[in-house]
């Protein structure tokens, strides 16, 4: 019996990575019976468990770990070859599929799509609101061809590539401006004044708040935001100010706040994530551009 095929690999590596043969034969358009078949053949011609059984949850044994570390480029290589057959097969790749931060998700996605179907109207296109790390498993995986985020990007391997660039503002109550100016120094914002802030864990919530540590400010200890959506609104709630990205506070406007932009500036970068350079005049590089173009629409 042959130790290893390739179908044996792809079917064991998606039940380690979903943890389920029935969600691995469905992520690979299988029959459950047939995802079984092949992980019993696989062990028995290998002659070792792979999965166990505990509390009715199916769990890797240590040499499935280490099989899945050897194998997982392969199988995933497999999947972005038989992506590129498809594609071949119909002259132009038929299919999208878009990975991106919520950040993204509303005017810029909508705007990017609108313009790729207008150029690929059979296009079958899906989308997928994902962190960068995420984002970077499904590109390697070939379950996404384009990924968007902010901030440093660790993609060994795949191409990274800066679109576009955001600027962080200031966001806080109308009559805490009296002088009414449009720019605003960090140092210059009253320190009476509440300053909620968001979570450190992303890219954005680490520069606010070391920008905010720099200049001795210390954010609330009583309301912290892992939503960038939500800190306009928390803080028209408090009388506090907050500091946001530009597109955020455009997109999300809030009665009685007032947007200032920061002197100097505070600006992050706005990549996108692929397998490899993207080929003109296809579908993901239209995409891309349109992307490009969303980004430079919104100002404060």
């Amino acid at each position: 019996m042959k130790q290893l095929t390739l179908q044996r690999l792809q079917v064991f590596c998606a039940v380690y990575e979903h943890g389920s043969i029935s969600q691995a034969a469905r992520h690979l358009g299988i029959s459950q019976p047939t995802a079984s078949r092949h992980i019993h053949d696989f062990e028995a011609a290998l002659k070792v468990r792979l999965f166990e059984k505990r509390r009715g949850q199916l769990s890797p044994t240590r040499e499935a770990d280490a099989l899945y570390d050897e194998s997982r480029m392969l199988s995933e290589g497999v999947t972005r070859l038989e992506r590129h057959v498809e594609a071949l097969s119909h002259g132009a790749a038929t299919r999208l599929s878009v990975a991106t931060l919520s950040l993204f998700a509303r005017e810029h996605l909508a705007f990017a799509t609108k313009r790729v179907f207008d150029a690929f109207p059979q296009l079958k296109f899906s989308a997928t609101i994902a962190l960068v790390e995420h984002q970077i498993g499904l590109i390697r995986s070939g379950r996404a061809d384009l990924g968007f985020a902010v901030g440093p990007v660790d993609g060994q391997g795949l191409h990274v590539t800066e679109i576009g660039t955001g600027e962080m503002v200031v966001v806080m109550p109308e009559a805490c401006n009296p002088e009414h100016t449009d720019r605003i120094g960090l140092d210059q914002i009253d320190k009476g004044i509440e300053m909620l802030s968001m979570s450190p864990r992303g890219a954005i919530g680490r520069l606010v708040q070391d920008a905010l540590a720099r200049h001795g400010i210390e954010p609330s200890e009583q309301i912290l935001s892992h939503s960038l959506d939500a800190l306009p609104h928390l803080a028209q709630m408090r009388g506090a100010a907050t500091v946001v990205d530009n597109f955020t506070a455009v997109l999300t406007p809030v009665q009685g706040m007032k947007i200032l932009r920061l002197r100097p500036k505070l600006t992050f970068g706005i990549k996108m994530i692929s397998l490899a350079p993207l080929t003109p005049g296809t579908a993901h590089a239209h995409f891309a551009k349109s992307m490009e173009r969303a980004l430079k629409r919104i100002d404060v």
